[in-house]
């Protein structure tokens, strides 16, 4: 059986969101904030199929030059995990880019929500202490055309 190029399926445009988070993004934060968000761009629009996802593709761990651990998520306004659960986005971790552990909604053609969807990461200490990281994550769908 051959594999299927959704691409190729009639009535369906492809998209693909892109967000960057670097470490940079921190630095107006104020003390104590251990948790940022990040919008994937617009309003996903209604009927959209749930294709796929990349963490990492660009990927520098976090660091805060200590012990701080840096943990990503993403899905809806109203499910923040629905697309993944986690993903550790520290300095040492390897193999990206990857998919992390799969939330309720990353399953293919999956109808996603008409919502905005983000980026979530927390760390065990302050953000704006973080020293580097960066990390890419794309999400695709596709919507009738």
């Amino acid at each position: 059986m051959r594999p299927i190029n959704p691409a190729n399926i009639p009535g369906f445009i492809i998209q693909k969101r892109t967000v960057t988070i670097a470490y940079t993004d921190f630095a107006a934060l104020a003390n104590g904030v251990t948790s940022y968000e990040v919008d994937l761009g617009a309003l996903i629009p209604a009927e959209a199929r749930y294709l796929g996802h990349t963490i990492g593709e660009s990927f520098t761990g976090f660091t805060n030059g200590a012990s701080a651990t840096y943990v990503l998520k993403v899905g809806s306004d109203t499910d923040d995990d629905s697309i993944v659960t986690t993903v550790n986005v520290t300095t040492g971790q390897s193999g990206f880019p990857k998919a992390g552990t799969a939330g309720v909604q990353a399953f293919l053609m999956c109808p996603l929500t008409s919502e905005i969807y983000k980026v979530v990461i927390t760390s065990s200490a302050d953000l704006n202490d973080a020293t580097a990281g960066s990390v890419e994550v794309n999400l695709f769908f596709a919507v009738r055309d």
